[in-house]
């Protein structure tokens, strides 16, 4: 297997789509749009549970390798320093909308699982994922650049 550096995920897809490369991890949402389209076909899920939206499709657990799980997940981000009221106000309304039925089931449709956490939840996520991520890093060697 060889790392291909794309810059984004247009032209990884476009590069797999024309079969110049054998195989991407790729986000769920652009995913799920090109299998269901017949473009491309899903091997396995890095989550540990089936995505709704490719109930077919295994997980990386279930297809050999235990354990196995990355998740892709998005956020809201706002400036630090902003005013804690703020804050929980704008997390307050994205919940509710999050939440919203005909939201929730466009989420799930584009393979994306909505959550909806508060700011100290996805704070906690960050910082557990940059560590993880840092000692993944420094037990197989890699180094700054």
């Amino acid at each position: 297997m060889v790392a291909i550096p794309y810059k984004g995920t247009g032209q990884a897809v476009i590069d797999l789509v024309a079969g110049h490369v054998q195989f991407f991890f790729m986000n769920p949402l652009i995913a799920v749009t090109n299998v269901n389209a017949g473009r491309l076909r899903a091997l396995a899920v890095t989550s540990l549970t089936r995505n709704p939206a490719l109930p077919d499709t295994p997980t990386v657990d279930e297809s050999g390798v235990p354990g196995f799980e990355n998740i892709t997940w998005h956020s809201v981000l706002v400036p630090a320093g902003t005013p804690k009221p703020i804050v929980k106000r704008l997390n307050t309304e994205l919940v509710k909308i999050v939440n919203l039925p005909d939201v929730k089931e466009r989420f799930i449709g584009q393979g994306l699982t909505p959550v909806g956490s508060t700011p100290e939840q996805m704070s906690a996520l960050i910082k557990a994922e940059s560590l993880q991520y840092a000692i993944l890093a420094k037990q197989i060697g890699l180094v700054p650049q």
